[in-house]
């Protein structure tokens, strides 16, 4: 299988609908975007990354778009699949759609994670002291 495939024609449709619509915080999916998500992670699980960036996407448009979970959720596929700079846009793209400092604490660890793989360790840590320290004053 190709793990070479073309995501930022879909970034790009993910940005549009991060910039259009509101995300009124760190909300419990259900119905069919909850299925997508727990979908989603599955496929990842597998190494499914074309697969489950899709069921991501497909999840954040059934939730009304600008799910910060979802988001992170495509950043994770496509860093599987070795777009580190998608995955990175998408990351500092999902950071501020989450409205509790757990969800923030996340995103962070995520940054981090991904900036490390890139070689930006100063970047990281910056990244991952942020993680910390809104994990430490989640309650």
């Amino acid at each position: 299988m190709n793990m070479r495939f073309r995501f930022f024609p879909i970034l790009t449709a993910i940005a549009v609908t991060a910039v259009s619509s509101a995300w009124a915080g760190d909300e419990v999916m259900h119905g069919a975007a909850a299925r997508a998500l727990r979908k989603a992670e599955v496929l990842i699980q597998q190494k499914h990354y074309k697969n489950a960036a899709a069921q991501f996407e497909r999840a954040n448009e059934l939730a009304g778009g600008s799910c910060p979970e979802c988001l992170l959720g495509v950043a994770r596929a496509y860093n599987g699949a070795g777009q580190i700079d998608a995955a990175l846009q998408l990351t500092r793209m999902a950071l501020p759609l989450f409205a509790s400092a757990d969800g923030r604490a996340r995103a962070y660890d995520q940054l981090g994670s991904l900036l490390a793989a890139k070689g930006e360790k100063g970047f990281a840590e910056e990244a991952f002291r942020k993680a910390v320290a809104l994990a430490s004053s989640a309650p």
